[in-house]
This record gives structure tokens, C-alpha cells and sequence, in this order.
């Protein structure tokens, strides 16, 4: 299917990057996590989720796609 980035970094809110993230992998996407430093394990504030870095900010280009 797609490939979903999620720029992520420490202290997010764990239920708004887990419910997504399930429900895009459930739908057969593949998630890449996006932070500062690729390999870094970040963590939710609340119940700590932690989320390792796949690709850092400057490895990465955003392909916007517009319809005429």
C-alpha cells in the first residue's frame, strides 16, 4: 500500500501516534518514524510508548501530490 512518516519526538502524546500508527498498519500501510537523530528511541509522556527513530528530518523529502 503506502508509506506513512510520522514526525515524532520525546513526549508526544502516546494514544495520538499509537491508535493512528495501528489503524494505518492494520490497514496494510507501512509507518517510517521521522526525528531529529535516526536510531534514538523517543517516548510518549504518559505511559512512555516507546518509538525508534527509522529516518532523521534531513533524510527525508515530502512528495506532495495535487489534482487538477
Amino acid at each position: 500500500m503506502s508509506i506513512i512518516g510520522i514526525i515524532i519526538t520525546d513526549m508526544f502524546e502516546d494514544v495520538e501516534y499509537t491508535e493512528p500508527a495501528a489503524a494505518f498498519q492494520k490497514a496494510g500501510h507501512q509507518i517510517v518514524s521521522i526525528g531529529l537523530e535516526k536510531g534514538k528511541t523517543v517516548r510518549g509522556k504518559r505511559n512512555q510508548t516507546p518509538v525508534k527513530i527509522d529516518k532523521s528530518l534531513d533524510e527525508v523529502t515530502p512528495l506532495i501530490l495535487m489534482q487538477f
